[in-house]
C-alpha cells in the first residue's frame, strides 16, 4: 500500500478551466479549491473520500447529469508503473502520450495503480445570470 494522502498539491487554471490536483486531495478539498475559482467537478457524494479513487472508480455524483462522471472530465495522468524486476516509472499519460492507458483509466475500476497528479477539465459551476 502506498500513502498518498500529503500529495496535496493542486494548479488551476480557470482560464483554461483546467486543474491539475495531486492524488492525496479528498473530494471536499478539490471542491473548495476549484470553487474559489467559480469552477466545479462531479465527484462522490462524501467529501472525505479521495478524489483520485473516486474518479477511477466512475465517480458518480450530484453533478453527473450535467457534467457527466468524473472519469469523463480526467484528460490526463501522472502515474507510475513497474518497469523491470524490481524498479518504476513514471508515465505522463494523456490524448496524445498513452492514449491507450488514459482510455482505460477512464474506463477501468481497477486498483492496481499509483497516480501522484490528476488533470481534469472543469466546467464553470454558475453559469452567469441573464436579466
Amino acid at each position: 500500500m502506498i500513502d498518498v494522502s500529503e500529495l496535496k498539491a493542486s494548479h488551476i487554471d480557470p482560464a483554461g478551466r483546467i486543474a491539475k490536483v495531486g492524488a492525496g486531495l479528498n473530494q471536499l478539498e478539490a471542491v473548495t479549491a476549484l470553487g474559489e475559482h467559480d469552477l466545479a467537478a462531479t465527484t462522490g457524494t462524501e467529501g472525505t473520500v479521495g478524489l483520485s479513487g473516486a474518479t477511477l472508480g466512475g465517480g458518480f455524483g450530484f453533478l453527473t447529469r450535467y457534467l457527466g462522471m468524473a472519469c469523463d472530465n480526467l484528460i490526463g495522468v501522472e502515474i507510475v508503473v513497474a518497469a523491470g524486476a524490481d524498479g518504476a516509472k513514471v508515465l505522463e499519460v494523456d490524448p496524445w502520450n498513452h492514449a491507450d492507458l488514459l482510455w482505460a483509466l477512464r474506463g477501468a475500476g481497477n486498483k492496481a495503480k499509483y497516480d501522484p497528479h490528476n488533470v481534469f477539465q472543469y466546467e464553470q459551476s454558475i453559469p452567469p445570470a441573464t436579466h
